[in-house]
């Protein structure tokens, strides 16, 4: 607030020709009080703000329990994305073990063609087809090989 100038009760004894100076120069102490006073509350307002802001930085309990936190967040975060990692990497697994089955089927399918396709003796691939048939068609590499050795007649 204002602060009182003990010169403003002289000021009353003083003339009128005076007094106008006299006026000047006191309100332009209390303007420069009234400024200062306002800088100073200003910066008092200021530094409470400043300090219950900075309050919770300050308290070392909160810090550490906030590292805490933060870091429980990350290893759940971690450990979920290496659990999302091995499920697609069993899915993975499973599609190629499907692909490769399939790969297997359709290539039976390609060398049963080929048998087909090369062989001009019946009989034989008659042989051949009941034995791969009994075996369960695991004999197709060795069953192309012979057939592919024997002699060729084209009609």
């Amino acid at each position: 607030m204002l602060e009182t100038i003990p010169s403003v009760e002289i000021c009353l004894s003083v003339t009128d020709a005076d007094l106008n100076k006299f006026i000047c120069i006191v309100v332009s102490v209390l303007k420069g009080i009234a400024g200062g006073n306002q800088r100073e509350l200003a910066r008092e307002r200021n530094l409470k703000k400043q300090q219950k802001a900075n309050k919770g930085n300050q308290d070392t309990t909160k810090l550490d329990s906030r590292m805490e936190r933060d870091a429980d967040i990350m290893r759940k975060k971690q450990e979920a994305a290496a659990a999302k990692k091995a499920a697609e990497e069993a899915a993975k697994v499973e599609s190629s073990k499907k692909l490769q089955n399939e790969m297997e089927s359709t290539d039976k399918i390609f060398q049963f063609k080929l048998i087909v396709e090369w062989s001009v003796h019946y009989e034989k691939l008659w042989h051949l087809l009941t034995l791969s048939v009994t075996n369960g068609f695991d004999l197709w590499d060795y069953l192309i090989i012979l057939v592919l050795r024997g002699p060729y007649k084209y009609e």
